[in-house]
């Protein structure tokens, strides 16, 4: 049953040093992904050696009061990136992890990028989390959004994390084109039934310069309203905590190209995305206590 403590947060006293590869490795174009938009760089990039050890040397100035510090790569398919630009990324993180400056590396990546080899390469490097954009269970959703895989593949990307010890996160997608409510909510019981160590839930935006933003255009797809997103959102962010289950992010972080006036054509895109939907959720809790009696306190 769900307590009335519904707040889910991260340790205060740990950080990721993000390290953002905005496409680079993915060889797909889903209808609804624009990265550039999302993490707010505006072009492929790689880091040289002497550029990644300066960056985080930067973040780890400003870590002196945290006791558990990663490196997270974003953006992109980390595993998708040629090989030997994957070892001189993890070669780095592998060596900080080493010296004890830093307790974990994880990376965002698409579930048919972890071949066994893949994974073995990962372990190797120390690598202790992987995010796996996931976005939807359901068959319908991830051929309408040009995924190029099934959900056979993600099981199995699963399964070969779980084997290897290497845990696993799983991002989640809302209002996406064939999706609805129902669907959504088995992607989230699917997700719960493999037990990650951590979930994301975005909200899809309609970004310029994708296919959905066409299918916006011919009137083939339509988005969510804030509201619904919000209802959707909370019903899974429900049984997220009622599993114990972290959400460490709801809504797309704030940036400077999201926050341009043509960059979002549509959808339910609110800079405070999380904290309406765990208002949403304290007003369900305070309305069944109300029906249910407040307990005697005497």
């Amino acid at each position: 049953m769900l307590k009335s403590n519904v707040q889910q947060t991260r340790p205060q006293k740990q950080m990721t040093i993000p390290v953002f590869i905005p496409h680079l490795g993915c060889g797909h174009a889903c209808t609804f992904c624009n990265q550039r938009t999302i993490s707010g760089v505006s072009r492929e990039m790689t880091w040289s050696e002497a550029q990644l050890e300066q960056h985080i040397e930067m973040w780890l100035s400003t870590a002196s009061h945290c006791d558990h510090i990663e490196i997270g790569f974003f953006g992109g398919s980390f595993t998708g990136i040629p090989e030997s630009l994957q070892e001189s990324y993890l070669r780095i993180g592998k060596s900080y992890l080493e010296s004890g400056r830093i307790q974990g590396i994880r990376l965002s990546t698409r579930p048919d990028y972890l071949e066994a080899p893949v994974i073995a390469r990962l372990k190797a490097y120390g690598v202790t989390l992987v995010e796996l954009g996931v976005q939807s269970f359901s068959s319908e959703v991830l051929t309408a959004c040009k995924r190029g895989h099934d959900t056979a593949v993600i099981e199995k990307a699963v399964h070969r994390l779980k084997d290897a010890g290497i845990a696993f996160g799983i991002q989640l997608m809302i209002g996406l084109p064939e999706d609805n409510a129902e669907r959504f909510l088995d992607s989230v019981q699917k997700t719960i039934a493999l037990n990650p160590a951590c979930v994301r839930l975005y909200p899809t935006l309609v970004l310029a310069g994708t296919d959905l933003a066409q299918s916006l255009e011919k009137g083939i797809y339509k988005s969510l309203s804030v509201e619904d997103a919000v209802m959707q959102a909370t019903d899974a962010y429900a049984l997220f905590i009622e599993a114990g289950i972290p959400v460490i992010r709801m809504g797309l972080q704030a940036s400077e190209s999201l926050s341009e006036e043509a960059a979002v054509l549509a959808g339910p895109h609110h800079d405070a995305f999380r904290t309406l939907v765990e208002s949403e959720l304290y007003r369900r809790l305070m309305e069944r206590d109300l029906e249910n009696g407040l307990p005697d306190t005497r």
